[in-house]
């Protein structure tokens, strides 16, 4: 009779699914699975390295590893950590425990195995699982880790070489009673009866299904209102398709999978514009606005990369144009079937094998990113949200982003009133807009491609992509409240379409806001949302690209006095400061606006109102009469910003503190909360 444990129904399997945790995380459940809550919380994402892949069939009878059910799904399937399961989990079921291993040294090993009931170790002359050979096996029970008891559990020796990959796979039926496997090895230079250790995991790696790929050539495929042609060289095949310039001409690959799975989809084109195209599979849209970035030339060819899951049979790929330009040329797909899906540490739907951590952005299979950071260039864009285009359909590349250079983007509404002046526009000028991205553009903001600056990229319904900038229709061309007032708001729920909640602020250029407020502007601070109310300056450049971002600066964290709401500090030289929202910030150190717009480097000397030196002035070297004595003194006792106390008074970094929220969720772009500021009204001009 075979040595074993008394079991006492749940409360051993309760025991056992813990023994199992401990080493064993489930990657998911199949057909013929009980307990599925246990089971469930086991899930979790894995990584191949370090590990091994183990699948159990539960519930099926018999003492011999012929039983196992090898054809059909596993109950459970997860890794190990070492090559060994935890002892005496449960009856009736069968395991197979299988991967790679890696020798850490070449030379002779020798493979032992030890189960409970019956084993059978294969290992293969090679990565490929269909050269594998029996090498070690146990037609009964053995304790654990019991290595002698059959001369049969121990290998012949082999020769294996270091850093190469050998499939291996175990397999082990248990019955009733105990149960146990392990594999473990003796290496070169080792000599013994036993092995000196059970197989470690970082020897080890998880088992990867073989994959098949097959490439259909677009001009075989079904082309809806378009034609094969040959005029552009480069192409594979015969020819290429070209889909006629109209909305809804597609291209369709009818894909055969042996069976379901994941799939990786590999469309081969080239385009001389950035275009977007909808994306199918089976006649369900994964893809509303899948971007395909402009190649150089119609003669060179580019790549965009999808995983998708395909069921087994035919499966229907169909890329359809969206817009006049329809789809680009089209020269091939190339399907690989099965595999382990790319590898994506970060999470930003780039391959790793695609993210190489050079700081430049070549195309689509060399994105430069790091693939441990999904926000490369922490603008608060993931970096295949910048390089792919949104899974909403929100083409980013097309506009212009970038995932190693900061990015912010911005959407202009306007109002058309008559109120206090003659019939106008509050849409901005092209040149505020203009001067706002030069302003960025020239920010000492440092970026991975190793060069400075933001690009704004505003929508001001400036045509292309850029139609969401739009004429708000207003009876009156005046907000009821502000930013956070329900007329805003269902202003901004009409206009911005949905795709670009999170990733654009939204700013309504409106004549008044609070029915008569005559401030310059509203925004939420640390936010997405701003307003910009100049009455009757309307079309004033350095007013409007001053309030712009003034009111911005508020969206991405600043205050009136950087990172405090303390106003009219002279040694503040930030737009966000209303000693120069209007007239600009101050170049001569002589602490009066001199035009540009600009956010504060955190330069200019701290003031003390008790005890101020005006020889240092704000600079520190340019003399400021403070006191307006027609004389430079020193420890001069004088309140500067109007504030009624006497203070310290500090300038703030506003380009290194700028706060890029992203969109939301998920949790690691969550936004702050937010507050909302008013802001002065305009001077005369």
């Amino acid at each position: 009779m075979k040595k074993g444990k008394f079991r006492s129904g749940s409360a051993w399997w309760g025991r056992g699914l813990q023994l199992m945790a401990s080493a064993m995380l489930a990657l998911g459940c199949g057909a013929g699975s009980e307990h599925e809550e246990e089971d469930d919380a086991m899930s979790s994402a894995l990584s191949s390295q370090g590990s091994i892949t183990v699948e159990q069939w539960n519930n099926v009878t018999g003492n011999t590893v012929s039983a196992i059910p090898l054809t059909t799904p596993p109950s459970i399937t997860g890794v190990l950590t070492s090559f060994e399961i935890p002892v005496n989990s449960r009856d009736n079921y069968g395991v197979r425990v299988r991967g790679f291993v890696v020798p850490p040294t070449s030379g002779s090993y020798t493979f032992w195995i030890a189960s409970d009931d019956a084993s059978e170790l294969y290992l293969s002359t090679s990565a490929n699982e269909t050269n594998k050979a029996r090498i070690a096996y146990a037609t009964q029970w053995t304790n654990s880790r019991e290595w002698n008891k059959f001369a049969t559990q121990r290998s012949q020796p082999v020769t294996l070489s270091a850093g190469q990959r050998y499939y291996i796979e175990a397999l082990m039926k248990e019955g009733n009673g105990g149960d146990n496997l392990a594999v473990g090895w003796l290496k070169p230079g080792q000599s013994g009866s036993v092995p000196s250790e059970v197989i470690p995991g970082a020897q080890l790696a998880a088992y990867e299904p073989p994959s098949t790929s097959v490439t259909y050539q677009a001009e075989l495929a079904s082309i809806g209102n378009g034609i094969v042609e040959t005029l552009h060289g480069g192409y594979t095949g015969t020819g290429y398709a070209n889909t006629n310039n109209v909305v809804g001409s597609y291209v369709e690959w009818h894909v055969n999978a042996s069976q379901a799975g994941s799939a990786q989809l590999a469309f081969r084109y080239s385009s001389i514009n950035n275009r977007t195209v909808q994306f199918s599979v089976n006649g369900t849209v994964l893809n509303p606005g899948l971007p395909f970035p402009a190649t150089s030339s119609w003669e060179t060819w580019s790549t965009v990369t999808v995983n998708v899951t395909l069921r087994a049979g035919n499966n229907d790929i169909r890329l359809t144009g969206t817009s006049a330009d329809s789809c680009p040329n089209l020269d091939k797909l190339d399907v690989t079937l099965g595999g382990s899906p790319p590898v994506d540490t970060d999470g930003d739907r780039l391959p790793d094998s695609v993210e190489t951590n050079t700081g430049i952005y070549k195309s689509t299979s060399d994105t430069g990113t790091d693939p441990n950071n999904p926000d490369s260039d922490g603008d608060g864009m993931k970096d295949g949200d910048e390089v792919l285009g949104t899974t909403g359909g929100l083409n980013l590349p097309g506009m212009g982003t970038s995932p190693v250079h900061k990015n912010i983007l911005i959407e202009h509404d306007w109002f058309n009133d008559s109120k206090d002046c003659n019939a106008h526009s509050h849409r901005p000028p092209a040149a505020s807009i203009t001067e706002l991205s030069q302003a960025f553009a020239s920010a000492p903001v440092s970026n991975p491609d190793r060069s400075t600056g933001i690009v704004a990229i505003n929508d001001y319904g400036q045509g292309g992509l850029f139609t969401g900038g739009t004429l708000v229709t207003d009876a009156d061309g005046v907000l009821s409240g502000d930013v956070t007032g329900t007329e805003y708001q269902n202003y901004k729920a009409a206009n911005l379409a949905a795709n670009r909640q999170g990733y654009f602020h939204y700013a309504l250029h409106v004549h008044n806001y609070n029915v008569n407020s005559g401030s310059s502007g509203n925004a939420e601070i640390f936010g997405d949302d701003l307003a910009v109310s100049l009455q009757c300056s309307f079309d004033y450049v350095p007013y409007v690209r001053n309030t712009m971002m003034h009111e911005l600066g508020h969206n991405l964290g600043l205050f009136h006095g950087g990172f405090e709401d303390l106003n009219y500090k002279p040694n503040y030289n930030s737009v966000m400061n209303y000693n120069y929202q209007f007239s600009g910030v101050d170049t001569t150190c002589d602490r009066l606006g001199d035009g540009p717009a600009n956010y504060s480097s955190g330069k200019y000397i701290r003031l003390d109102e008790n005890s101020l030196d005006e020889r240092a002035g704000v600079c520190g070297n340019v003399a400021i009469d403070w006191n307006l004595s027609s004389s430079i003194q020193t420890n001069v006792k004088y309140e500067l910003n109007g504030d009624g106390a006497f203070s310290v008074l500090l300038d703030y970094d506003d380009w290194t503190n700028l706060y890029y929220a992203g969109p939301v969720p998920p949790g690691s772009f969550a936004r702050r909360a937010s507050s909302v500021v008013t802001c002065p009204p305009a001077p005369a001009h």
